[in-house]
């Protein structure tokens, strides 16, 4: 079974503008295009049916791989061995890893689809044959890198073991081992692309689904780089869907014509990294966008085929999925003359768009949020207990600063006791002192009377 969207993660090393857009921003494919085209070719004019953008943040008047662009692709394959859940990866030969472990991935090469290049990582570096299935997650770093994962089933071939300069080898690892350190990999940068392989592989195995909508990519020629916003409200009091489209829409089942242009498009240029792209349209298309609409959640479908190093159309169009905040209001649209919103109700069109309860990104969407709720009740709990703590600890800070004051105040009056003690022993010893004096001057005073008289006897 496959699943109906792909979700877009943020790499490491994100620029200010990335925390909200789950993308990364690098100066690595910063550069515009201002070296100018290669050399022209009939391949490389004008194509037919090329998208015509509602919002326009530069341009890019030629895209080619190996040039301004490039396409990573991986191959996700997984396998029960022996009660454990078991990842295939492969050595590498490359000078700078050699003999370390990596997932089977590679750049897309001109001339061949994305899926093929997917077939071919596979087949060189694992020995397999494989059936692309669907795209589990996507990648990107400024706005001319993309990594897609893509989940595989093994259909022929035999394991690699004779090494060449694509790989050493390839071999079956615990799901748990990689990710517990005990594999020599080349880097843990492909941990994301491992947890969202274990969560479809899990929904794969529990769900019931007659038609899981695989996320796969459109084998069209894109004369540049283009994002479909699909923003999607749902009512806060009731179960209405509503989705913002184009006024020349006026029925759900147009949604699933892919030769209409049916949602915003905004075609960007390589100097405007990703999530700049997508704050800027927000902001552009719904007052206060950028707070209303979350971060997006999901790809819906891809469009994108490098032909010949002739061409110079190897773009890329994303449909990505924005889901606005519960609302019992619409919010405001800026240009009501070129957007309205439109009600869904039809279940294979809401499949279409990612919204069946059923599929992968509406079960993870519901498990994400049951996660939220409770990471929200712990850090509730936590906030209350450390106010608590707090509340405990200023009490118990009172309550020894009073014991303090008494104390200080216990020993000043000792100290003021005491001194008063003092001073009245001082002030008794004083007097006795003076008395003693006293009684000694008149016992000498009637001693010299006494002397006196006897003088006067004896002179008589």
């Amino acid at each position: 079974m496959t699943y109906d969207e792909a979700p877009l993660r943020e790499s490491a090393g994100s620029s200010n503008n990335s925390s909200q857009l789950n993308v990364s921003t690098t100066d690595s494919q910063s550069e515009s295009c201002s070296s100018g085209p290669p050399a022209l070719s009939p391949k490389t004019q004008r194509p037919k049916n090329r998208p015509t953008p509602d919002m326009q943040l530069g341009r890019c008047p030629w895209v080619r791989v190996y040039d301004n662009v490039t396409y990573i692709v991986v191959g996700v394959i997984f396998r029960e061995h022996n009660g454990q859940t078991q990842m295939l990866l492969i050595q590498e030969a490359k000078k700078k890893c050699r003999g370390k472990w990596y997932m089977p991935a590679g750049h897309v090469e001109p001339g061949e689809t994305i899926e093929q290049g997917v077939q071919r990582e596979v087949r060189e570096e694992t020995g397999f044959e494989c059936q692309v299935e669907s795209m589990i997650t996507t990648e990107v770093k400024g706005s001319g890198w993309y990594r897609m994962a893509y989940w595989c089933q093994i259909t022929g071939g035999q394991l690699k073991t004779e090494p060449d300069l694509e790989s050493l080898a390839a071999g079956w690892f615990n799901v748990d081992d990689i990710k517990g350190g005990r594999v020599d990999l080349r880097g843990n940068d492909f941990f994301r692309i491992v947890n969202e392989a274990q969560k479809y592989d899990k929904w794969r195995k529990m769900a019931d689904v007659p038609n899981p909508m695989p996320v796969l990519n459109v084998d069209k020629v894109q004369p540049g780089l283009f994002i479909e916003f699909v923003i999607v409200k749902q009512g806060s009091v009731s179960d209405r869907t509503e989705v913002l489209v184009h006024t020349s829409i006026e029925s759900e089942d147009e949604l699933l014509d892919d030769n209409k242009e049916v949602f915003p498009l905004v075609e960007f240029g390589f100097e405007y990294f990703f999530p700049v792209v997508v704050s800027k349209c927000y902001r552009h298309l719904i007052e206060d966008g950028q707070n209303v609409i979350k971060a997006p959640t999901a790809i819906l479908k891809t469009w994108c085929w490098p032909e010949s190093m002739d061409s110079i159309h190897h773009g890329l169009k994303l449909r990505i999925l924005c889901m606005h905040k519960k609302s019992a209001v619409n919010s405001t649209i800026y240009d009501e003359r070129r957007y309205h919103w439109l009600q869904i109700q039809d279940a294979k069109v809401k499949g279409s768009l990612g919204l069946d309860p059923k599929l992968f990104r509406a079960n993870k969407a519901k498990a994400k949020a049951k996660a939220k709720a409770k990471a929200k009740a712990k850090a509730k709990a936590k906030a209350k207990a450390k106010a608590k703590a707090k509340a405990r600890a200023k009490a118990k800070a009172k309550a020894k600063a009073k014991a303090k004051a008494r104390a200080k105040a216990k020993a000043k009056a000792k100290a003021n006791k005491a001194k008063a003690k003092a001073k009245a022993n001082k002030a008794k010893a004083k007097a006795n002192k003076a008395k003693a004096k006293a009684k000694s001057k008149a016992k000498a005073k009637a001693k010299a009377k006494l002397f006196q008289i006897l003088r006067i006897q004896i002179a008589i």
